[in-house]
């Protein structure tokens, strides 16, 4: 039996409460039986779930879903498992599939580390991709931010062995934040590898990073592959 690993309850967001407009919410009411998922399911089945053994790619914080949705699109050919507490996000999301379905979606509207520890299955994932995280720039918000030791103990039986975790921020001080958690763990290659040995590649650009681009921010891509 797979034992469990405990998290600190400090959480790597705010989660806000903001209405959904009427065409969001209609999208939500119509669309979550069909692509929503929760970890109160256990652990899942894949196989089950899409119907086939394609690879699985999964998303942290998809935002306003945009680059997610253009990724599974444009890779019919993956799965992609989506996570966002987001409630527009979620349903602008939705709206899209509601216009364009696709069977390679599924989304958990919940807290990641629970929904890892919870339901992803070990050996699972072919790459776990997190774009333009809460950087949490103030030293005393730094243990707020979602990289830290026990969250990467945590995918690293997710995914699969050459699997990879992929992180992009605008951040300069989050970038090394996460170099220097990462030089810690044997399991990764430390070498940063180049985009285009990746899956999946990000294919739009993000809200958040147009926003650190027209600030004059380098764009830090953070490639580690499990060795």
């Amino acid at each position: 039996m797979n034992q469990k690993i405990k998290f600190r309850t400090i959480k790597s967001y705010v989660k806000r409460n903001r209405h959904l407009t009427q065409t969001r919410l209609d999208a939500k009411n119509l669309l979550w039986p069909i692509y929503g998922l929760n970890s109160k399911q256990k652990i899942l089945n894949f196989h089950r779930i899409f119907g086939n053994d394609n690879k699985i790619i999964l998303e942290i914080g998809f935002g306003m879903g945009d680059s997610f949705f253009t990724m599974a699109a444009t890779h019919q050919n993956y799965n992609f498992i989506g996570i966002e507490v987001h409630e527009p996000g979620i349903g602008e999301l939705l709206n899209k599939l509601k216009l364009q379905p696709l069977s390679n979606i599924k989304i958990f509207s919940e807290d990641a580390v629970t929904v890892i520890n919870a339901a992803i299955p070990d050996n699972s994932l072919h790459q776990i991709l997190i774009l333009f995280p809460d950087p949490w720039p103030k030293r005393r918000h730094i243990k707020r931010r979602l990289i830290q030791p026990e969250f990467i103990e945590s995918i690293i039986p997710k995914l699969k062995r050459e699997g990879y975790f992929y992180m992009v921020t605008d951040c300069e001080d989050y970038a090394k934040h996460v170099k220097g958690v990462m030089q810690h763990f044997q399991q990764f290659f430390q070498e940063e590898a180049k985009i285009t040995a990746l899956p999946i590649n990000r294919l739009s650009t993000t809200k958040f990073e147009q926003r650190g681009i027209d600030l004059g921010h380098r764009i830090f891509d953070l490639i580690f592959m499990k060795k």
